[in-house]
C-alpha cells in the first residue's frame, strides 16, 4: 500500500506530500490545477521516462519519493526475489531529475536503473489512465487477466500444460542436439573406446613412467654394480689383510698399548673405535646388497622396456604425462557409460510422439477452462459497464486457434462489439474514457482473484455524469475494500465516495504557477463537493446538495 508521496519543484508544484491510508483517496482540483503531476511523480517512480521540461521553472532538479508498506508475505518475497531491501516493512523509492534530463532512482536505499522497475512495479501500482491503456494491447496481459479470472480449474489446467509442454520443450532439443551432433558424438565415442581399451591393456599406475626407468638404469648396469662391490668388499672387509678395516683395527691396538704412557693416546683410540663401529654397519648393508645381487634379472630388461616405450606412447597424446593420462582414460571410460545409458535417437523420437500427444491433450483441456472463464469474464464486464454508461458495448474474450506454445494453444482477444458494428480489438474499438471504464469493470470483478498493491485510476469517468458517475464512483469504493484505490476525478458523484480526499489547487497571486495539495475533510470537504457540482461552494443550496450527495455516498458504502 502505498502511504505516502512527496513532490519538490515538479512542473507546477513546488512541495507537496500526500499522506495515503487504506481504502478510496480521491483527489480533485480545477482544470490546470496540476492535478497530473502527481501521477507524473508516481510514473517517475515506478520508471518512467524523466524530462528536463518536467523540472519547475527556475530550479535546478525535481525531487519525487514514495513509501510502501509491504504487508502481503507473497509481495514481499517477489521484491526481495529481485534484492529490494526494506526497513521495518517499508519501501522507499526516490528519484530526481535535473534540469539538463538526466536522472537517478533510488530503491530501498541503493540507486538502480530505470529499467529495473518493470519488474517491480506491478507489484506496488497499477496505473489506468488513457496513457497508459497500451498495455490492454499485450497478448500476454489479455492471457493473463483472463487466467487470473478463470483460477481454480482453469489454473490446475495451466499448470498441467506447462508441465507437458516443458517436457516436450526438453526432449525436442534433446533429439535436435543429438541429431545435429550426431557425427561428432561417434568420433568422440570411438576415440573413447580406443583410449579406454588401450588404458585396459596398460593398466597403468601413477608416476610408473619414473619408476620404470629408474628400474631399467639399475638393471642395465647391474654387472658393472655387482664388479665395484667385489672391488669395493675386497678392500674394506676386516677379515681380509692389510684391509683397512684390518689396518684402523690394529692401529686402535696399538694406540691403546701406548694410552698407559699419556692418557690423550686413549681418546684418540676412541674417537677412531666410535668411527670404525659407525662404519661396520654400513659395510654388513654393502655386503648384504652384493650378496642379493639377482644377475639373472638382466633377462627382464628387455619386458621392461618394451613396457616403458608402450607407456610413453600412451602418455604422448598428453604431454608425456602418464598421470594425466591415467585421468583421460578414466573420464572416457565414464563418457562411455553416460552414452550408454542415453536413448538412441529411434526411441527418442517416440517418446517425442508420444509427449506431443500429452501436450496436445493438456492444451485441449486448457482451452476448454478458458473457453468457460471467457464467457464468464465477459459477462460479468457486460453487467458491469451496463451500469457505466456503456450498455450499447458487448465485451467478448475471443479464443482463437494458435500453435501450441509455453501458454498453450489458444489466441487470445479483448474485443468489443459497439451497436451492432462488427466485432473489433478493444484498443481499435473503445476511446480512451471508455477504455477506462473497461479496465475498472476488469479490475471488479477479478479483484478478488489475486492481491495486487495500489489501482491508480486517472480519466475513468471521462464523458459521463449523473446516475453513471454515481456507479464508477460505487465500483471504485468496491473495489478499495479489497486494495488500496486511488482516482483521480473531476465528477463530485465519484469524489463523494472517497474515504481521503485530496484537493489539488493553484496560487493566482503568485509571480508564477504554484500549485499546493491538502487533505480536505467535514465542512472543507463538503466546500469542495459543491464547488464541482456547480460552482457555489459558498452557498446554502450548493453546500445542502454537496453534503446530501456525501451522505448518499456513505449510506451505499456502508451497504457492501
Amino acid at each position: 500500500m502505498l502511504t505516502e508521496l512527496s513532490v519538490r519543484n515538479l512542473g507546477t508544484v513546488k512541495d507537496a506530500k500526500l499522506e495515503f491510508k487504506p481504502g478510496l483517496s480521491v483527489i480533485t482540483g480545477e482544470t490546470g490545477a496540476g492535478k497530473s503531476m502527481l501521477l507524473t511523480g508516481l510514473r517517475l517512480l515506478m520508471g518512467g521516462r524523466a524530462d528536463s521540461k518536467m523540472v519547475r521553472v527556475g530550479e535546478s532538479r525535481a525531487d519525487v519519493s514514495g513509501v510502501w508498506a509491504i504487508t502481503d508475505t507473497d509481495v514481499r518475497q517477489e521484491l526481495e526475489s529481485h534484492s529490494v531491501a526494506f526497513e521495518d516493512s517499508e519501501l522507499y523509492i526516490s528519484r530526481y531529475v535535473q534540469d539538463d534530463g538526466k536522472s537517478r532512482l533510488m530503491l530501498g536505499g541503493s540507486y538502480v536503473p530505470t529499467s529495473s522497475m518493470g519488474n517491480i512495479s506491478g507489484n506496488l501500482v497499477e496505473i489506468h489512465g488513457q496513457s497508459d491503456q497500451i498495455k490492454l494491447k499485450d497478448p500476454s496481459v489479455q492471457r493473463y487477466i483472463l487466467d487470473t479470472y478463470g483460477a481454480g480449474a482453469l489454473a490446475k489446467a495451466s499448470q498441467k500444460y506447462t508441465k507437458a509442454f516443458t517436457a516436450l520443450k526438453q526432449t525436442k532439443a534433446k533429439l535436435k542436439d543429438l541429431q545435429e551432433n550426431s557425427t561428432k558424438r561417434e568420433i568422440e565415442l570411438r576415440y573413447n573406446q580406443d583410449l579406454s581399451q588401450r588404458f585396459d591393456e596398460l593398466a597403468p599406475e601413477e608416476d610408473e613412467l619414473e619408476t620404470l626407468e629408474a628400474e631399467i638404469e639399475k638393471i642395465a648396469h647391474l654387472e658393472d654394480i655387482a664388479d665395484g662391490l667385489r672391488e669395493t668388499l675386497t678392500l674394506v672387509i676386516p677379515e681380509e689383510i692389510d684391509s683397512p678395516v684390518s689396518l684402523l683395527s690394529q692401529a686402535i691396538s696399538t694406540l691403546s698399548k701406548l694410552s698407559k704412557y699419556d692418557a690423550k693416546l686413549s681418546e684418540i683410540a676412541n674417537t677412531i673405535d666410535a668411527g670404525l663401529s659407525a662404519l661396520e654397519p654400513g659395510l654388513q648393508e654393502l655386503e648384504d646388497y652384493a650378496n642379493n645381487i639377482d644377475l639373472e634379472s638382466l633377462q627382464k630388461l628387455h619386458e621392461l622396456e618394451d613396457r616403458l616405450r608402450d607407456l610413453k606412447i600412451f602418455a604422448k597424446p598428453f604431454g608425456g604425462d602418464i598421470n594425466r593420462a591415467i585421468e583421460e582414460s578414466l573420464k572416457a571410460q565414464e563418457a562411455i557409460a553416460q552414452g550408454e545409458e542415453e536413448l538412441d535417437l529411434d526411441e527418442l523420437r517416440e517418446e517425442l510422439k508420444e509427449l506431443e500427444a500429452n501436450a496436445v491433450a493438456a492444451a485441449a483441456l486448457l482451452t476448454k477452462e478458458r473457453t468457460k472463464a471467457a464467457l464468464g469474464l465477459s459477462k460479468a464486464v457486460n453487467i458491469e459497464l451496463a451500469g457505466l454508461a456503456m450498455r450499447g458495448t458487448e465485451f467478448v474474450v475471443d479464443l482463437q486457434p494458435a500453435k501450441l506454445n509455453a501458454d498453450g494453444a489458444d489466441e487470445i482477444g479483448f474485443m468489443v462489439e459497439t451497436q451492432g458494428k462488427n466485432r473489433r480489438p478493444i484498443t481499435k474499438a473503445a476511446s480512451g474514457g471508455e477504455l477506462s471504464r473497461i479496465m475498472l469493470a476488469l479490475e471488479v470483478v477479478t479483484a478478488n482473484s489475486e492481491i495486487h498493491g495500489t489501482f491508480i485510476f486517472d480519466e475513468v469517468d471521462s464523458g459521463v455524469g449523473g446516475a453513471t458517475a454515481i456507479e464508477i464512483g460505487r465500483r471504485l469504493a468496491q473495489l478499495s475494500k479489497l486494495h488500496q484505490v486511488i482516482v483521480v476525478t473531476h465528477l463530485p458523484q465519484v469524489a463523494a465516495f472517497g474515504d481521503s480526499h485530496f484537493v489539488v489547487s493553484k496560487d493566482a497571486e503568485s509571480d508564477s504557477v504554484l500549485t499546493s495539495v491538502c487533505e480536505v475533510q467535514a465542512a472543507t470537504r463538503i466546500k469542495e463537493v459543491a464547488r464541482m457540482l456547480s460552482g457555489l461552494d459558498s452557498t446554502d443550496s450548493g453546500l445542502a446538495h454537496a453534503d446530501e450527495l456525501l451522505k448518499t455516498a456513505e449510506a451505499a458504502k456502508a451497504a457492501f
